[in-house]
């Protein structure tokens, strides 16, 4: 493939996602460094994609959007847990 001519792998919503989740600081510290290496793999599959290396970009992309899914599973999980704790912690008359 010529070099430029990119391919059909979609490089920009795993750029935003991860941008977006940094941005609002959803989670752990952990997701938020998950996040931030979410945004260098999204870069590296834009390099990639524009350098004409399909494969490489596709791979970049999908790992990329992994680190949303992780990152974002882990603020998840960490606000149902400080729900539960503060739940468990209401006195009983209210």
């Amino acid at each position: 493939m010529m070099p430029g001519a990119g391919g059909d792998v979609n490089t920009t919503l795993p750029l935003v996602l991860n941008i977006a989740l940094s941005a609002l600081c959803l989670g752990t510290c952990v997701g938020s460094i998950l996040s931030i290496i979410g945004i260098v793999f999204a870069f590296q599959a834009t390099n990639a994609k524009s350098a004409g290396d399909v494969a490489t970009a596709k791979a970049k992309a999908k790992q990329s959007m992994m680190m949303f899914y992780v990152s974002a599973g882990l603020g998840l999980a960490l606000y149902v847990v400080i729900a539960v704790l503060q739940f468990l912690r209401m006195p009983a008359g209210r």
